[in-house]
Protein backbone atom coordinates (compact mmCIF):
# COMPACT_ATOMS: atom_id res chain seq x y z
CA UNK A 1 0.00 0.00 0.00
CA UNK A 2 1.01 3.66 -1.11
CA UNK A 3 -0.33 6.63 -1.17
CA UNK A 4 -0.29 10.72 -0.66
CA UNK A 5 -2.73 12.33 1.30
CA UNK A 6 -3.60 16.10 3.28
CA UNK A 7 -2.63 15.91 6.33
CA UNK A 8 -5.30 17.52 7.94
CA UNK A 9 -8.00 15.51 5.67
CA UNK A 10 -6.27 12.33 7.87
CA UNK A 11 -6.37 14.05 11.11
CA UNK A 12 -9.85 14.81 10.95
CA UNK A 13 -10.57 10.96 10.25
CA UNK A 14 -8.75 9.39 12.58
CA UNK A 15 -10.37 11.99 14.90
CA UNK A 16 -13.76 10.88 14.32
CA UNK A 17 -12.92 7.42 14.43
CA UNK A 18 -10.88 7.69 17.86
CA UNK A 19 -14.67 8.16 19.22
CA UNK A 20 -16.09 4.69 17.95
CA UNK A 21 -12.86 2.57 18.55
CA UNK A 22 -12.79 -0.33 21.46
CA UNK A 23 -9.93 0.28 24.62
CA UNK A 24 -8.61 -3.17 24.11
CA UNK A 25 -7.98 -5.45 21.46
CA UNK A 26 -8.11 -5.21 17.56
CA UNK A 27 -11.15 -2.96 17.76
CA UNK A 28 -8.80 -0.53 19.25
CA UNK A 29 -7.41 -0.10 15.35
CA UNK A 30 -9.15 1.10 12.11
CA UNK A 31 -8.95 -0.15 8.90
CA UNK A 32 -7.58 2.22 6.48
CA UNK A 33 -7.72 0.31 2.56
CA UNK A 34 -7.85 1.38 -1.36
CA UNK A 35 -8.17 -0.33 -4.26
CA UNK A 36 -6.69 2.54 -6.35
CA UNK A 37 -8.06 5.55 -7.13
CA UNK A 38 -8.61 8.92 -5.46
CA UNK A 39 -9.86 8.09 -2.06
CA UNK A 40 -8.80 6.51 1.36
CA UNK A 41 -11.24 4.71 3.03
CA UNK A 42 -11.26 4.22 6.65
CA UNK A 43 -13.75 1.76 9.26
CA UNK A 44 -13.65 1.67 12.91
CA UNK A 45 -16.29 -0.15 14.84
CA UNK A 46 -17.02 -1.01 18.49
CA UNK A 47 -19.83 -3.33 17.32
CA UNK A 48 -22.51 -0.90 18.93
CA UNK A 49 -21.41 1.90 16.42
CA UNK A 50 -19.51 1.40 12.92
CA UNK A 51 -18.46 4.09 11.26
CA UNK A 52 -17.02 4.47 7.44
CA UNK A 53 -15.83 6.93 5.28
CA UNK A 54 -13.53 7.90 2.68
CA UNK A 55 -10.88 11.09 2.12
CA UNK A 56 -9.55 12.03 -0.66
CA UNK A 57 -5.74 10.45 -1.29
CA UNK A 58 -3.45 10.00 -4.69
CA UNK A 59 -3.33 5.87 -4.51
CA UNK A 60 -0.15 4.85 -5.85
CA UNK A 61 -0.40 0.87 -4.87
CA UNK A 62 -4.01 -0.39 -3.38
CA UNK A 63 -3.91 -2.51 -0.30
CA UNK A 64 -5.50 -2.96 3.16
CA UNK A 65 -3.92 -1.56 6.61
CA UNK A 66 -4.77 -1.86 10.14
CA UNK A 67 -3.44 0.10 12.28
CA UNK A 68 -4.45 2.28 16.49
CA UNK A 69 -5.83 5.86 15.25
CA UNK A 70 -4.56 7.45 18.58
CA UNK A 71 -0.80 6.64 17.99
CA UNK A 72 -1.41 7.51 14.56
CA UNK A 73 -3.15 11.08 15.18
CA UNK A 74 -0.21 11.46 18.06
CA UNK A 75 2.60 10.91 15.50
CA UNK A 76 1.38 13.47 12.78
CA UNK A 77 -0.49 16.15 14.53
CA UNK A 78 2.49 18.38 14.98
CA UNK A 79 4.40 17.77 11.68
CA UNK A 80 4.83 21.26 9.47
CA UNK A 81 3.67 19.98 5.75
CA UNK A 82 0.64 20.60 4.55
CA UNK A 83 0.79 16.67 2.70
CA UNK A 84 2.50 13.15 3.46
CA UNK A 85 3.09 9.99 2.18
CA UNK A 86 3.14 6.90 3.50
CA UNK A 87 4.05 3.02 2.43
CA UNK A 88 3.56 -0.35 3.57
CA UNK A 89 6.55 -2.15 4.30
CA UNK A 90 6.48 -5.68 6.24
CA UNK A 91 4.03 -4.84 9.08
CA UNK A 92 5.58 -1.27 9.31
CA UNK A 93 3.86 1.62 7.83
CA UNK A 94 6.81 4.42 6.60
CA UNK A 95 5.60 7.58 6.73
CA UNK A 96 6.97 10.63 5.69
CA UNK A 97 6.37 14.79 5.67
CA UNK A 98 9.18 17.01 4.81
CA UNK A 99 12.32 15.81 6.56
CA UNK A 100 10.51 14.07 8.82
CA UNK A 101 9.99 10.54 8.88
CA UNK A 102 8.35 7.57 11.09
CA UNK A 103 7.75 3.94 11.16
CA UNK A 104 4.41 2.55 12.86
CA UNK A 105 3.19 -0.61 14.10
CA UNK A 106 0.28 -2.33 11.98
CA UNK A 107 -1.74 -5.30 12.84
CA UNK A 108 -2.81 -8.29 11.09
CA UNK A 109 -5.80 -6.78 8.90
CA UNK A 110 -7.79 -9.85 8.95
CA UNK A 111 -8.49 -10.12 12.34
CA UNK A 112 -10.33 -6.98 11.73
CA UNK A 113 -14.05 -7.66 11.65
CA UNK A 114 -16.01 -7.67 8.58
CA UNK A 115 -18.07 -4.83 7.95
CA UNK A 116 -20.87 -5.92 5.27
CA UNK A 117 -23.23 -3.12 5.07
CA UNK A 118 -24.78 -1.14 3.02
CA UNK A 119 -26.55 2.46 3.08
CA UNK A 120 -30.49 1.85 2.09
CA UNK A 121 -31.91 3.17 -0.82
CA UNK A 122 -34.77 4.50 0.79
CA UNK A 123 -33.32 7.63 3.32
CA UNK A 124 -34.83 10.91 4.67
CA UNK A 125 -32.91 14.05 3.72
CA UNK A 126 -33.09 16.02 7.44
CA UNK A 127 -30.80 19.56 8.14
CA UNK A 128 -27.30 18.33 9.61
CA UNK A 129 -27.41 21.24 12.25
CA UNK A 130 -30.70 21.29 13.32
CA UNK A 131 -30.24 17.29 14.22
CA UNK A 132 -27.07 17.40 15.40
CA UNK A 133 -28.38 20.30 17.80
CA UNK A 134 -31.22 17.56 19.06
CA UNK A 135 -28.92 15.29 19.90
CA UNK A 136 -26.14 17.42 21.67
CA UNK A 137 -29.21 18.83 23.65
CA UNK A 138 -30.84 15.16 24.68
CA UNK A 139 -27.30 13.72 25.22
CA UNK A 140 -27.73 14.65 29.34
CA UNK A 141 -30.91 13.32 29.90
CA UNK A 142 -29.63 9.69 28.84
CA UNK A 143 -29.11 7.09 31.49
CA UNK A 144 -25.23 5.44 31.75
CA UNK A 145 -27.07 2.79 34.42
CA UNK A 146 -25.85 -0.84 32.85
CA UNK A 147 -28.59 -2.06 34.25
CA UNK A 148 -31.91 0.19 33.07
CA UNK A 149 -30.19 -1.03 29.24
CA UNK A 150 -33.30 0.76 27.81
CA UNK A 151 -32.50 3.92 29.32
CA UNK A 152 -29.38 3.54 27.56
CA UNK A 153 -30.02 5.84 24.76
CA UNK A 154 -32.51 8.28 22.81
CA UNK A 155 -36.17 7.24 21.37
CA UNK A 156 -36.12 8.58 17.87
CA UNK A 157 -39.57 9.16 16.14
CA UNK A 158 -40.56 10.09 12.73
CA UNK A 159 -44.26 10.27 11.67
CA UNK A 160 -45.58 11.95 8.76
CA UNK A 161 -48.36 14.58 9.13
CA UNK A 162 -50.83 14.49 5.83
CA UNK A 163 -53.23 16.86 7.98
CA UNK A 164 -51.88 20.25 6.34
CA UNK A 165 -51.84 21.23 2.78
CA UNK A 166 -47.97 20.37 2.45
CA UNK A 167 -46.97 17.15 4.36
CA UNK A 168 -45.07 17.43 7.88
CA UNK A 169 -42.34 15.42 9.53
CA UNK A 170 -42.82 15.46 12.66
CA UNK A 171 -39.30 14.37 14.82
CA UNK A 172 -39.00 14.10 18.33
CA UNK A 173 -36.42 12.69 20.91
CA UNK A 174 -36.88 11.50 23.95
CA UNK A 175 -34.59 10.65 26.99
CA UNK A 176 -34.26 10.10 30.55
CA UNK A 177 -32.67 8.56 33.46
CA UNK A 178 -35.33 8.29 35.55
CA UNK A 179 -34.50 11.58 37.53
CA UNK A 180 -35.14 13.75 34.37
CA UNK A 181 -36.59 13.98 31.13
CA UNK A 182 -35.80 15.65 28.22
CA UNK A 183 -38.46 15.45 24.64
CA UNK A 184 -37.00 17.52 21.62
CA UNK A 185 -38.93 18.08 18.99
CA UNK A 186 -38.84 20.12 15.14
CA UNK A 187 -40.75 19.41 12.17
CA UNK A 188 -39.81 19.77 8.45
CA UNK A 189 -41.88 20.15 5.69
CA UNK A 190 -41.85 17.31 2.75
CA UNK A 191 -42.30 16.92 -0.80
CA UNK A 192 -45.94 16.69 -1.62
CA UNK A 193 -45.47 13.14 -3.24
CA UNK A 194 -43.50 12.40 -0.06
CA UNK A 195 -44.61 8.86 1.98
CA UNK A 196 -42.64 7.66 4.72
CA UNK A 197 -43.73 5.05 6.64
CA UNK A 198 -43.56 5.77 10.91
CA UNK A 199 -40.36 5.11 12.62
CA UNK A 200 -39.69 4.61 16.15
CA UNK A 201 -36.36 2.92 17.26
CA UNK A 202 -34.20 3.57 20.35
CA UNK A 203 -30.44 4.71 19.60
CA UNK A 204 -27.67 3.52 21.65
CA UNK A 205 -26.10 6.66 23.62
CA UNK A 206 -22.78 6.36 22.24
CA UNK A 207 -24.61 6.16 18.47
CA UNK A 208 -26.28 9.57 20.20
CA UNK A 209 -23.05 11.27 20.85
CA UNK A 210 -21.21 9.91 17.53
CA UNK A 211 -24.15 11.44 15.75
CA UNK A 212 -24.06 15.08 17.07
CA UNK A 213 -20.72 15.09 16.64
CA UNK A 214 -20.58 14.76 12.97
CA UNK A 215 -23.36 16.72 12.19
CA UNK A 216 -21.96 19.49 14.57
CA UNK A 217 -20.05 20.24 11.38
CA UNK A 218 -22.44 21.03 9.18
CA UNK A 219 -23.57 24.14 8.49
CA UNK A 220 -27.17 25.59 8.14
CA UNK A 221 -28.67 24.05 5.02
CA UNK A 222 -26.14 21.01 4.85
CA UNK A 223 -28.30 17.74 4.25
CA UNK A 224 -27.67 14.45 6.20
CA UNK A 225 -29.20 11.77 5.23
CA UNK A 226 -30.81 8.83 7.58
CA UNK A 227 -32.15 5.88 7.00
CA UNK A 228 -33.67 2.67 9.14
CA UNK A 229 -31.67 -0.52 8.22
CA UNK A 230 -33.11 -4.17 9.96
CA UNK A 231 -31.93 -2.80 14.04
CA UNK A 232 -30.05 0.56 12.96
CA UNK A 233 -30.44 3.76 12.54
CA UNK A 234 -27.90 4.81 9.33
CA UNK A 235 -26.71 8.68 8.98
CA UNK A 236 -24.53 9.75 6.35
CA UNK A 237 -23.53 13.19 6.11
CA UNK A 238 -19.73 15.02 4.35
CA UNK A 239 -18.79 11.41 2.92
CA UNK A 240 -19.13 9.56 6.02
CA UNK A 241 -22.15 6.97 7.55
CA UNK A 242 -22.71 5.88 11.26
CA UNK A 243 -24.43 2.17 11.40
CA UNK A 244 -25.76 2.12 15.22
CA UNK A 245 -27.30 -0.30 16.92
CA UNK A 246 -30.64 0.33 18.15
CA UNK A 247 -31.99 -0.88 21.62
CA UNK A 248 -34.09 -4.18 21.82
CA UNK A 249 -35.84 -3.42 24.91
CA UNK A 250 -38.99 -1.44 24.92
CA UNK A 251 -38.39 2.34 25.72
CA UNK A 252 -40.71 3.34 29.10
CA UNK A 253 -44.62 5.17 28.10
CA UNK A 254 -42.58 8.32 29.21
CA UNK A 255 -46.09 10.47 28.09
CA UNK A 256 -47.45 8.85 31.92
CA UNK A 257 -44.84 11.28 33.77
CA UNK A 258 -45.19 14.49 32.22
CA UNK A 259 -47.50 16.33 34.19
CA UNK A 260 -50.91 17.50 32.91
CA UNK A 261 -52.09 18.84 35.76
CA UNK A 262 -51.37 22.40 37.49
CA UNK A 263 -51.53 23.67 40.71
CA UNK A 264 -49.04 26.08 40.69
CA UNK A 265 -47.05 27.39 37.16
CA UNK A 266 -44.36 30.37 37.12
CA UNK A 267 -43.16 32.96 34.45
CA UNK A 268 -39.08 33.38 35.33
CA UNK A 269 -36.77 34.58 32.83
CA UNK A 270 -34.39 32.45 31.55
CA UNK A 271 -31.12 34.65 32.51
CA UNK A 272 -32.37 35.19 36.30
CA UNK A 273 -33.08 31.65 36.90
CA UNK A 274 -29.90 30.68 35.27
CA UNK A 275 -27.46 33.04 37.20
CA UNK A 276 -29.39 32.53 40.62
CA UNK A 277 -29.21 28.64 39.95
CA UNK A 278 -25.45 28.83 39.32
CA UNK A 279 -25.27 31.31 42.61
CA UNK A 280 -27.05 29.08 44.91
CA UNK A 281 -24.65 25.85 43.25
CA UNK A 282 -22.16 27.70 44.62
CA UNK A 283 -22.93 26.70 47.85
CA UNK A 284 -24.68 24.00 47.67
CA UNK A 285 -23.86 20.40 48.90
CA UNK A 286 -21.76 18.99 45.86
CA UNK A 287 -23.30 15.22 46.91
CA UNK A 288 -26.88 16.04 46.71
CA UNK A 289 -26.73 19.12 44.07
CA UNK A 290 -30.06 19.97 45.67
CA UNK A 291 -30.91 23.90 46.00
CA UNK A 292 -34.91 25.47 47.17
CA UNK A 293 -37.01 27.68 45.70
CA UNK A 294 -39.26 29.13 47.95
CA UNK A 295 -42.37 32.03 47.89
CA UNK A 296 -40.75 34.69 49.81
CA UNK A 297 -44.75 36.14 50.09
CA UNK A 298 -48.44 34.39 49.07
CA UNK A 299 -48.09 37.31 46.08
CA UNK A 300 -50.13 39.73 44.83
CA UNK A 301 -52.10 37.27 42.15
CA UNK A 302 -49.84 38.21 39.66
CA UNK A 303 -45.91 38.44 40.71
CA UNK A 304 -44.45 36.92 43.28
CA UNK A 305 -41.05 36.95 44.53
CA UNK A 306 -39.06 33.70 44.75
CA UNK A 307 -35.58 32.65 46.88
CA UNK A 308 -33.44 30.56 45.68
CA UNK A 309 -31.17 29.18 48.12
CA UNK A 310 -27.94 26.86 48.21
CA UNK A 311 -26.74 25.95 51.73
CA UNK A 312 -24.54 23.57 52.85
CA UNK A 313 -23.65 22.43 56.73
CA UNK A 314 -19.61 22.61 55.68
CA UNK A 315 -19.34 26.23 54.22
CA UNK A 316 -22.48 28.30 54.86
CA UNK A 317 -25.18 29.41 52.40
CA UNK A 318 -26.25 31.70 49.75
CA UNK A 319 -30.07 33.10 48.76
CA UNK A 320 -31.06 34.86 45.65
CA UNK A 321 -34.27 37.17 44.96
CA UNK A 322 -36.22 36.89 41.73
CA UNK A 323 -39.20 38.54 40.33
CA UNK A 324 -41.59 35.86 38.90
CA UNK A 325 -45.32 35.77 37.33
CA UNK A 326 -47.29 33.11 39.01
CA UNK A 327 -50.81 31.32 38.63
CA UNK A 328 -52.38 29.03 41.63
CA UNK A 329 -50.46 28.52 44.93
CA UNK A 330 -46.90 29.18 45.10
CA UNK A 331 -45.62 26.48 47.24
CA UNK A 332 -41.83 25.85 48.15
CA UNK A 333 -39.78 22.99 46.29
CA UNK A 334 -36.22 21.19 46.19
CA UNK A 335 -34.16 20.19 42.70
CA UNK A 336 -30.73 19.39 41.62
CA UNK A 337 -28.94 22.02 40.60
CA UNK A 338 -27.21 20.18 37.46
CA UNK A 339 -30.84 19.06 36.09
CA UNK A 340 -32.04 22.30 35.81
CA UNK A 341 -29.32 24.31 34.16
CA UNK A 342 -29.20 21.06 31.78
CA UNK A 343 -32.82 22.04 30.87
CA UNK A 344 -32.33 25.87 31.01
CA UNK A 345 -29.42 25.29 27.96
CA UNK A 346 -31.57 23.79 25.92
CA UNK A 347 -34.51 26.37 25.95
CA UNK A 348 -34.40 29.63 24.16
CA UNK A 349 -34.02 33.12 25.63
CA UNK A 350 -36.98 34.75 27.45
CA UNK A 351 -39.61 33.74 29.86
CA UNK A 352 -39.56 29.84 30.72
CA UNK A 353 -42.44 28.03 32.29
CA UNK A 354 -41.81 25.83 34.98
CA UNK A 355 -45.12 24.15 36.44
CA UNK A 356 -46.17 22.02 39.04
CA UNK A 357 -48.64 20.00 41.15
CA UNK A 358 -47.09 19.62 44.43
CA UNK A 359 -43.73 19.56 46.16
CA UNK A 360 -43.34 15.94 45.57
CA UNK A 361 -44.40 15.78 42.28
CA UNK A 362 -42.12 16.22 38.52
CA UNK A 363 -42.10 19.82 37.66
CA UNK A 364 -42.60 20.57 33.92
CA UNK A 365 -40.45 22.99 32.02
CA UNK A 366 -40.89 24.44 28.47
CA UNK A 367 -40.33 27.83 26.54
CA UNK A 368 -43.17 30.54 27.61
CA UNK A 369 -42.23 31.52 23.65
CA UNK A 370 -42.12 28.56 21.85
CA UNK A 371 -45.01 26.25 23.76
CA UNK A 372 -43.72 22.91 24.85
CA UNK A 373 -42.03 22.03 21.60
CA UNK A 374 -39.54 21.30 23.65
CA UNK A 375 -40.03 20.08 27.51
CA UNK A 376 -38.13 18.86 30.58
CA UNK A 377 -39.23 17.03 33.61
CA UNK A 378 -37.47 17.19 36.45
CA UNK A 379 -37.76 15.04 39.64
CA UNK A 380 -38.18 17.15 42.95
CA UNK A 381 -35.62 16.45 45.48
CA UNK A 382 -36.59 17.14 49.67
CA UNK A 383 -34.20 19.94 51.01
CA UNK A 384 -33.99 20.95 54.86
Amino acid sequence: MNFTVERRSLMSALTQAMGIVDNKGILANILLESDGGEHLKFTATDYDVVMRGRIPAQVKEPGRICIDPKIMLATVKNWSQPTMTARLKDDRLKCKCGKTTASLLTFVVEDFPVIDKEVPAETIGLDASDMGALMSKVAPFMSDDPLRINLNGALLSMEQDDRAEDPILNISLVATDGHRLGQLRTEIALDVSADHAKIERTIHRKGVKEIAKLLSKGAKGDVAQFAVANDEIVVTHDETTLFIRCIDYDFPNYKGIIPSDCACQYSIDKHQLTQAVQIAASLADKFSCGVRVEPLEEGDGKFVTLQVAGSNAATGNVTTDIQAEYEGNPFPVGFNFVFMGDALRCLPDGDVIIRMTGPDSPMLLHSANAGELDRFVIMPMEIS
